[in-house]
C-alpha cells in the first residue's frame, strides 16, 4: 500500500506518529486540544461543586464568612442555661485540710494499714477517723494514699502503718492532705484549713493556720 493514498502520509513526513485510531480523524493536534478542553471543563465543574457544598470555607465574600461563623458556633458553643445545669452536676476534688510538715514518729509494718495522727491535730484540721488522706514524703518524694485513725491526744504521734511503712521512716517530714468531693458551684466557697506544726508535731499558733 502506497503512503501517498494514506490519510496519515502528511503527518509521517512531518515527524508525527501514526494515529492508532480512526477516531482521531488523522489529527493528533486536534485531539490534544479537545482532551485538554474536556479536562479543564471537568476541573471547573468539580471545583464549583466543592465550594457549593462547603461554601462556608470560601472566604471570598462576607456572606460565606458569616456562614463559617454560624457553623462553628452551632457545633462548639452551648447556651448559658445548659452550661449552668452542667456545672451544677459536676463534682470536683478540692483540698479540704492539710497538716503541713509533720514529723514521722514511727513506722510499723505489721500494724493495720493507716496513718495514726494525734487526735488534736485531726480535730484542728477537720480530718476525721477513717477519712482518705494522701501523704507526701518530703525526704524521699514518695506519695501514697491511706486513711487516718486517731492517736492519743497531745502526744504528737504521726505514725505510718502497714504497707505504707515501706515508704517512710522515723524522722521523715511529711505533708498530710485530705480532699473533699463537692459540687463545682460550692468549690469557690470552701475554705481549706492548714495546720502548721513544729518539730514535735505541736500546732503552731499563727494566723497562717487558715487560708484560702
Amino acid at each position: 500500500m502506497s503512503h501517498k493514498n494514506s490519510s496519515y502520509t502528511g503527518y509521517q513526513k512531518k515527524g508525527y506518529e501514526r494515529p492508532r485510531s480512526n477516531s482521531f480523524n488523522g489529527n493528533r493536534k486536534s485531539f490534544g486540544n479537545g482532551f485538554k478542553g474536556g479536562f479543564e471543563k471537568d476541573r471547573r465543574y468539580y471545583k464549583k461543586s466543592f465550594f457549593d457544598k462547603y461554601s462556608y470555607l470560601d472566604k471570598g465574600s462576607n456572606e460565606n464568612e458569616d456562614s463559617l461563623d454560624t457553623h462553628v458556633e452551632s457545633s462548639t458553643y452551648i447556651s448559658d442555661e445548659v452550661s449552668e445545669d452542667i456545672a451544677n452536676d459536676i463534682r470536683v476534688e478540692v483540698m479540704y485540710a492539710k497538716i503541713h510538715r509533720a514529723v514521722v514518729t514511727d513506722c510499723k509494718l505489721d500494724y493495720v494499714g493507716s496513718i495514726s495522727i494525734d487526735k488534736k491535730l485531726m480535730r484542728l484540721s477537720g480530718i476525721v477517723s477513717g477519712m482518705k488522706v494522701e501523704v507526701l514524703n518530703i525526704n524521699n518524694g514518695e506519695r501514697f494514699t491511706t486513711y487516718a485513725i486517731e492517736a492519743q491526744e497531745n502526744t504528737g504521734i504521726v505514725q505510718i502503718n502497714g504497707a505504707a511503712a515501706r515508704k517512710a521512716q522515723s524522722g521523715d517530714i511529711v505533708i498530710i492532705l485530705a480532699f473533699a468531693n463537692i459540687a463545682l458551684k460550692h468549690a469557690k466557697k470552701l475554705s481549706s484549713k492548714v495546720i502548721f506544726v513544729d518539730s514535735k508535731n505541736r500546732p503552731l499558733e499563727s494566723n497562717k493556720g487558715i487560708y484560702r
